[in-house]
């Protein structure tokens, strides 16, 4: 008799998205298509509540509070925002460059 055949592997859980903004104070944001133009997301994040940026790049984000935010690339805390202080326009949100930023140089278009 020929060997039992394993069962095939589940499929594997669809990835997170790469970019979550995270509130450690109230904050205004507002995430941009360059490409079009469209207003993805514009409120005010609370603090302890988290944003997934939607995969497919040309996004900028636009904060009233820059201190007010954390940014998170595949799980690890980025130092794009850390020491930025009040209104910071366009920062690129996109994964390699937000994480390999210094701290307080957020990528700009």
């Amino acid at each position: 008799t020929p060997p039992p055949v394993a069962a095939a592997p589940a499929e594997p859980p669809a990835p997170a998205n790469r970019i979550v903004l995270r509130a450690t104070q109230e904050a205004w944001v507002q995430i941009r298509d360059t490409r079009n133009g469209t207003v993805v997301l514009s409120r005010i994040l609370q603090p302890r509540e988290t944003y997934e940026v939607p995969e497919g790049g040309g996004l900028v984000l636009t904060t009233g509070r820059a201190e007010g935010l954390t940014v998170e690339v595949d799980g690890h805390a980025s130092q794009a925002l850390n020491g930025l202080v009040g209104v910071k326009r366009d920062i690129l949100l996109d994964p390699a460059r937000l994480r390999e930023a210094a701290p307080g140089q957020a990528p700009t278009r």
